[in-house]
């Protein structure tokens, strides 16, 4: 279950979420709109938002422990909250408390002055995304979602190296690898977005669009 802190809701602040597979046009996406002074959106950090949204959501799940001298005891207990097993928390506020710090440092990090913020990532190559709905438990998110001709991305990830540049999982070098991963990323994207029926995102195929970061900032502005 995720936690809820209506307290720490940023009513007044909108958040933007660029994801992608990389060489996607993301960084141009953000200079877009970081050109517009409502915009504060922050590149890359190598997943260190992402890992502490996934800190909130995996401390949620940790189950109540109460140490018992005969670990094999067939005692009932009523408490739905006691869990005899190897988890490491026996108090229940303990929980709370520190996913309210976790969420209080996230918003610490994007305190801002402009009315939109958010931030863009690449590294989504865990199949289960949904650690990122702890930010609809802080913000009002929307979602932008970046693709491109499969041929054409792995193409220019093989010329740069890509994956040694970022410190991405690979096989090997070659271009069935990237596209391997391309399509492994955009399925967990896609998965999450689509198939949770998230409302509030846009796609953008980049090699459909020449003028793709002007009219992502237009839809934006449009839905405001």
């Amino acid at each position: 279950m995720l936690p809820k802190f209506p307290k720490l809701y940023q009513k007044n602040k909108k958040f933007l979420l660029i994801l992608s597979s990389g060489r996607c046009g993301s960084t141009s996406v953000l200079n877009e709109l970081n050109s517009h002074s409502d915009f504060n959106i922050y590149g890359e950090n190598y997943g260190t938002i992402n890992n502490l949204l996934k800190s909130v959501l995996f401390l949620n799940k940790t189950k109540n422990y109460i140490s018992v001298s005969n670990r094999l005891s067939t005692k009932k207990y009523s408490d739905k909250n006691f869990y005899l097993g190897t988890e490491w928390y026996n108090d229940p506020n303990k929980i709370k408390d520190l996913s309210y710090e976790l969420c209080h440092n996230i918003i610490k990090f994007f305190e801002s002055t402009h009315l939109y913020i958010g931030y863009k990532e690449i590294r989504f190559n865990d199949i289960d995304l949904s650690y990122l709905n702890i930010l609809e438990k802080l913000y009002n998110v929307k979602y932008i979602y970046l693709t491109r001709d499969i041929e054409q991305q792995a193409q220019s990830m093989y010329k740069l190296k890509w994956f040694y540049q970022n410190d991405l999982p690979l096989k090997s070098h070659d271009i069935n690898s990237y596209k391997e991963y391309i399509a492994t990323t955009n399925n967990n994207i896609s998965n999450f977005l689509i198939f949770k029926g998230k409302k509030q995102f846009i796609h953008k195929d980049i090699s459909k669009s020449p003028n793709f970061a002007k009219e992502i900032y237009e839809n934006i502005l449009h839905d405001k």
